[in-house]
């Protein structure tokens, strides 16, 4: 059936979700719920799955230890990798809204989010003038400590990627 073909697909490697797969079967419903409307069809298939009932992760909190241990880490990389972790631990952005963060954007003690860097189907990044929702535009606040470190430069604050980001993290965690 089609929900088990869809769980069957990967999605950059990885298996699709069981929200991806009930997500597209949403759509298939809604474009056959309209071709019963115009009298397409007698009736709409897609509402005769079952849909199983998903999960919610259970989310892991790091202990204090933890969480010192690895800022004990980040205070020995570069400069701009420590303003990223700094900004990314204190705002909870995403790592493409940080990408895209231009001086223009940083306030006071606030960020605006109006954009992200993304990743078109070549494998290219760039910005994108949108974030990845139309709730992910926001102000987000930040600690006073925080502005002292922020690159004091025009345009993009960071000459990087989110994969640059991703795949440093990952050695300097490793090397620890």
């Amino acid at each position: 059936n089609l929900l088990e073909e869809l769980r069957k697909r990967t999605c950059h490697g990885k298996p699709v979700q069981e929200t991806t797969v009930q997500k597209y079967l949403t759509v298939v419903s809604a474009v056959l719920s309209d071709a019963k409307r115009n009298a397409i069809l007698e009736k709409n298939p897609a509402r005769m799955v079952a849909l199983p009932h998903t999960q919610r992760a259970i989310q892991r909190v790091p202990s204090h230890a933890e969480v010192q241990k690895l800022l004990d880490i980040l205070a020995r990389e570069p400069r701009h990798y420590r303003m990223f972790y700094l900004l990314s631990l204190y705002t909870g952005c995403r790592r493409g809204e940080l990408c895209a963060l231009e001086s223009s954007d940083i306030h006071d003690n606030y960020i605006t989010v109006n954009k992200c860097m993304v990743k078109d189907s070549d494998g290219i990044w760039h910005v994108q003038p949108r974030p990845k929702t139309d709730a992910s535009f926001r102000t987000v606040d930040f600690p006073e400590f925080v502005i002292e470190h922020i690159p004091q430069k025009e345009g993009r604050i960071f000459d990087c990627n989110p994969d640059n980001i991703t795949n440093r993290f990952h050695r300097t965690i490793q090397r620890n």
